[in-house]
This record gives structure tokens, sequence and C-alpha cells, in this order.
């Protein structure tokens, strides 16, 4: 039935589509490599680089086509980049987690961190792009299950997401990010709000699983693509091309081995997101 359901979209988009969107997408593409939270996961990178730093970022920045990168936003309203639902304890300085703790705190905290281990806000990041003068790409995953002490049932409620897509749109029409920028996450209020109020920014369903029915969703809220696992059982030759054809691009995450990559190269993806940086600068993007 799923399956039935996922052709009768895809013929009506192809019957009745105009928008650029809608178009099928062609698979004669080489991908673009993005280093997986700036040049690779804390434990896994081999560049001895903290995940999600502006050294990590910049770096990656350098090597490879772009960056992922995960954000959240403080109880102020400052989208920062973090991917961890708690924030380690340094020194006296406790804080539960991001969304919890206003900027004030976060920063009392970095002061409490080395330099090169500070938790960077999305605007300075944006600022050293610029400073650099680096046109590449970068995926704003929006995090939003944290803690129960932290979120009462553990998921940001609609006002969050509402909020850090303007804040994320804001930003993007500042620095004059448009069509590098792009976000990916699972929590739809953030993809719908930022279709609605910037619809020029790329918007990835982030999927767990069940690729066919990530698919018909993101036909049906007019995504731009999926962000899914290289790993995943469901993804196959034959969905990744149902997802081609229905006008979807593709992200995958995180092939880091050198056979990983280059199984995932061969489900044309648009990009991969990988921690082995210099490993994927190697077999991929010499």
């Amino acid at each position: 039935m799923q399956k039935i359901s996922l052709l009768l979209l895809l013929l009506i988009s192809i019957a009745t589509g105009c928008s650029e969107s809608q178009q099928a997408v062609s698979m004669d593409h080489e991908p673009y490599i993005l280093g997986h939270r700036g040049s690779g996961n804390t434990g896994y990178n081999s560049l001895g680089l903290t995940e999600n730093t502006l050294p990590s970022i910049l770096k990656a920045m350098e090597l490879l086509d772009g960056v992922e990168i995960d954000i959240e936003m403080s109880r102020d309203s400052v989208v920062y980049v973090f991917h961890d639902s708690k924030i380690p304890a340094c020194g006296n300085i406790h804080l539960s987690c991001i969304p919890t703790s206003v900027s004030s705190q976060i920063n009392a905290h970095n002061q409490c961190l080395p330099e090169d281990e500070r938790i960077p806000t999305l605007r300075e990041v944006f600022q050293a792009l610029k400073e650099n003068n680096y046109q590449k790409f970068v995926s704003l995953d929006v995090k939003g299950w944290f803690e129960e002490e932290c979120i009462p049932g553990h998921n940001v409620n609609k006002v969050y997401q509402e909020v850090i897509a303007a804040e994320i749109a804001q930003l993007i029409e500042e620095f004059q990010l448009a069509g590098k920028v792009f976000v990916e996450t699972n929590y739809t209020v953030v993809l719908d709000e930022m279709k609605r109020i910037q619809p020029e920014t790329p918007t990835y369903l982030l999927g767990y699983g069940k690729l066919p029915h990530n698919i018909e969703y993101a036909l049906k809220q007019g995504y731009d693509g999926i962000s899914f696992s290289s790993f995943d059982s469901t993804l196959t030759q034959e969905n990744v091309e149902t997802l081609h054809q229905s006008g979807l691009k593709l992200q995958l995450w995180t092939p880091n081995e050198s056979q990983h990559l280059l199984k995932a190269k061969e489900y044309h993806p648009h990009f991969i997101q990988t921690d082995n940086v210099l490993e994927a600068k190697a077999i991929l993007n010499n």
C-alpha cells in the first residue's frame, strides 16, 4: 500500500509539476563532501579538533566542499553550534543545556574552556566564513531532543521551532548566504516555517528508517530533499531512484571507512557527510 501511495504521488507530481523543485534530479554528478560536525565527530576524527568548534569548521571548509554543523537555541534566542543534549560542567560552572541557558551563562562557560573548544554562535561561524571568503556549503542540523531535566517530554515545542527558524533565516539573509546554507532536521515545524518565511533556503527532512515513507512526506510538504543514514536497510537503489525521479535531493551520513564512502557514492547523493575528512578528500574529492 505504501509503495502504491508513493507511486501515485510521484505520478501526480510529474503530471502537474511545473516548479524546478518538482523536476527529476539528475544522477549524473559527483557528490559534494561535507565534514560532519565540522572536521568530524570528536571521538572519531583524526585531526584532533573538537567537533562543532570554529577551528574544526574552518579546517573542513579548507579541505572539503563544506560542513554539516548542529545547532541549538538558548533561552534568549541566540543560536549556538552544539550537538549534545547536555553541556558538560566546566570548573564550577554547571549548565543544564543550551535551551535553558541564556547567552551570558554560555559565554561564562566558554571563558572556562580553552579557546579552541568554545561553543560558537551561528553568527560567529557565519562571520568567520565571511572573513575567510568561504563560499561553500553549510548544512544546519537543528537539534530538538534534550534530557528530561532540560525539556519536559524531551522534545522542543512549536514556539521554539518557529523562533529558531526565524533566527536562521535572519542570519542567512544578513550574511548573504542564500543557496549555500540549507536546513536539515526531523523537527518538521522548523522546515515548514523555513519554507514559509525563506523558501529559497533548501530544506531536508532528516529521516530515520523507512525511506519510502520519508520520500512521500517530503513530497507532500514541499521539502527539497532528505538527509538519511548511509547504513539504513531501506536505502536501496530502487528507493533512491524513486527519490531522484521525484525531484528530491539526497544527503547521506556518515560513512567513514573507504569502502563505506565508495558505497555511499554509488547512490549518487548530492552530499555525503563524513567524520573522516582526510580519507574522504583522498578518495572522493581529490
